[in-house]
């Protein structure tokens, strides 16, 4: 092997000059049994990281003659033959990225954790994830002896916040769409939820007329999806071919081209922060609020959706989401509950005045707000309404007390019958759970009626 170091004197001060790149470094001393030991332990520290590697090479060698050989470009290959046909093309499309032209030739033996954080420093979420997903592909594989790169220094990923498109923002873009089959188009994501590749290939045999349902197998998770046809998307399909695809011409468009379209239509109408898949979050969070059961919801949109998932998890909104006057953080009162309920529940963007909407109030021991949420909406004059859906956010937020707040369409806030009936059914249940309901209180047309002043509650 070459020496990497070479000695010589220049006057009285010995040097080193490196064989490689004519480099000459000062040793400092004058002795030259002195200069003669740093010049070997020189040597020696640069000899044996390489002879360790040629040793590691000729063992590894033996057992997996494309081992030392192997770059990364052979595991992404080897990653665009494996899982479905849509996972496959993604991972080509990916992997030709310039990202990855740093370790592409890389040869795994070879490759250091510098490598990887050189392509850290371009803070491409994505790009991170797919290395990520690479790296881990080689050490399943038994390709990398141990990880290059610990799970703890990979980039955290901080998922932005995702939405539903509101109606009156799929309304303005309606407006501004021009096309009539692109209308249809939304307006079938919006009754049904259905993904836009999914919708985009329904065809009209998923449709079964007797039945009046729609079934399809999803084409990213391959699960099965069935719904009900509403009266509103019935009136949207018999506007549709009725045999083969219902969208021939945008079946034959690449999802990035729909994507695209779909921005320019939401720049001019003025939307943002919304894409296709925004109507099927929507979906979601239409059928949490009206009380639809998860399981109906997943068999409609495909079991394991995240949509679902996302939308039916228990989440509180908080007084830092929703910043509320220092008079109205302590609530005890049917006056500031109401005036509360204004501030807040009216505005919300999946309140209907036009229907029986009821909220939850939560506090804490000194009652004082924590968190809201709009548990349910019904129809003109009924709410379905469980002790179990009011109570399980109070445990959720760990909350000491609430008040439950709903309103009447028709104006009068006079309780009704069921209304009592409810009350003292959660009243019952508070109890149990030693959680105070603090009061109901029924929003009319500006005014507003307290069941606990009403002399409704027990004693």
């Amino acid at each position: 092997m070459k020496t990497k170091y070479t000695l010589f004197r220049r006057g009285e001060m010995f040097y080193m000059q490196d064989s490689a790149t004519g480099k000459q470094t000062s040793l400092r001393t004058k002795d030259e049994t002195e200069a003669v030991s740093l010049l070997e332990a020189r040597n020696a520290a640069q000899r044996q990281p390489v002879l360790n590697l040629h040793l590691a090479r000729a063992y590894l060698t033996a057992s997996d003659p494309a081992f030392v050989e192997r770059t990364w470009q052979v595991v992404m290959e080897q990653m665009q033959s494996r899982g479905k046909e849509s996972s496959r093309e993604r991972y080509e499309s990916v992997f030709k990225s310039p990202s990855f032209d740093g370790i592409r030739n890389k040869k795994l033996m070879e490759t250091t954790a510098d490598d990887f954080f050189a392509v850290f420093k371009k803070n491409q979420v994505s790009i991170n994830e797919f290395l990520k997903r690479l790296h881990n592909f080689a050490v399943h594989l038994g390709w990398i002896a141990i990880p290059i790169v610990a799970p703890y220094l990979w980039p955290k990923y901080e998922p932005k916040d995702r939405r539903g498109i509101t109606q009156a923002e799929h309304e303005s873009v309606l407006q501004k769409e021009k096309n009539a089959e692109w209308k249809l188009y939304l307006e079938l994501l919006w009754e049904t939820g259905a993904a836009q590749s999914d919708a985009v290939n329904f065809k009209a045999e998923d449709i079964d007329p007797q039945t009046r349902t729609i079934s399809y197998f999803r084409m990213k998770t391959g699960s099965l999806a069935q719904f009900t046809v509403s009266k509103k998307l019935e009136t949207v399909l018999s506007h549709l071919p009725t045999t083969g695809a219902l969208f021939p011409k945008l079946s034959t468009f690449t999802a990035n081209d729909r994507a695209s379209r779909f921005r320019r239509r939401c720049h001019k109408a003025g939307v943002a922060g919304v894409t296709l898949h925004c109507y099927r979050y929507a979906w979601a969070e239409r059928a949490k609020v009206v009380g639809m059961p998860e399981r109906f919801a997943q068999a409609a949109l495909g079991h394991n959706s995240k949509a679902i998932h996302r939308a039916y998890e228990y989440r509180v909104t908080s007084l830092r989401e929703c910043p509320t006057p220092e008079c109205l953080q302590h609530c005890e009162t049917p006056d500031k509950a109401a005036d509360y309920w204004r501030m807040h529940i009216a505005t919300h963007p999946h309140f209907n005045p036009e229907c029986e909407c009821l909220a939850v109030l939560l506090l804490n021991t000194r009652k004082r707000v924590k968190g809201h949420q709009l548990v349910s909406i019904g129809t003109m004059d009924t709410i379905l309404v469980h002790p179990r859906e009011v109570f399980r956010l109070a445990i959720i937020a760990a909350a000491s007390a609430v008040i439950v707040m709903h309103n009447h369409p028709s104006g009068e806030s006079s309780p009704s019958e069921a209304d009592i009936k409810v009350t003292r059914d959660l009243i019952r249940a508070g109890q149990l759970l030693k959680m105070e309901l603090i009061d109901h209180v029924v929003i009319g047309n500006g005014n507003f009626s307290s069941l606990r002043a009403l002399g409704y509650f027990y004693a």
